[in-house]
């Protein structure tokens, strides 16, 4: 058998067994110590994941208008309105074991440290752009989903679609853009159908 070890966090830890050459690899074990007890905890789920359940919720901070409402596997800002996206924050619903990380560069104070579970990337209340974003899922955490996407920037209206996972990952944009995103669209489908 063949096992598949991966450090996702500071105790955060992924095993994935693969019993034969042509098999796949199982359902991760996804494992934290913790230090308190000094006791391994599992997190892997028990309840069959239910693909029409699995969405990425975000909501943005938008000039002039603040918080919108949470969006399901939707849009998160207002393409083509001029106002532009200050803020993000997002969420995984139904995969338990699946992590979601995010980051933003913020208009004259770089990238944001790497966001996870509805943590804010972004400022609020101090008029700055988000001129470019990244996203990554962790393909062996998130088995059978591909997340997918892309953002509209100001005057130049939607850039290309980005995989986000570990293995593939860019960013929304240009490392050089300085214009402001006005929007963030997210995908995230099984692995089987086709990303856009």
């Amino acid at each position: 058998a063949n096992v598949h070890f991966q450090v996702l966090d500071d105790n955060l830890y992924a095993l994935q067994l693969k019993s034969g050459a042509s098999a796949s690899f199982s359902t991760p074990l996804v494992l934290r110590f913790n230090f308190s007890s000094a006791q391994w905890e599992n997190l892997t789920p028990d309840a069959e994941i239910t693909p029409a359940s699995v969405a990425v919720h975000g909501q943005g901070h938008i000039e002039a208008v603040g918080w919108n409402t949470w969006q399901k596997n939707a849009l998160i800002g207002l393409p083509g309105s001029g106002k532009r996206l200050e803020a993000v924050r997002l969420q995984l619903s139904d995969l338990p074991a699946c992590s979601l990380r995010y980051r933003a560069k913020v208009q004259g104070q770089g990238w944001t440290v790497w966001a996870q579970n509805g943590a804010v990337a972004g400022t609020t209340g101090q008029g700055s752009a988000l001129e470019n974003f990244e996203m990554l899922v962790n393909p062996w955490e998130c088995e059978g989903f591909r997340l997918s996407y892309r953002v509209s920037l100001k005057d130049k209206g939607w850039q290309s679609w980005v995989l986000g996972d570990y293995t593939s990952s860019g960013t929304a944009v240009d490392l050089q853009n300085t214009q402001a995103i006005e929007a963030l669209e997210i995908v995230l489908k099984q692995a089987e159908a086709s990303v856009r």
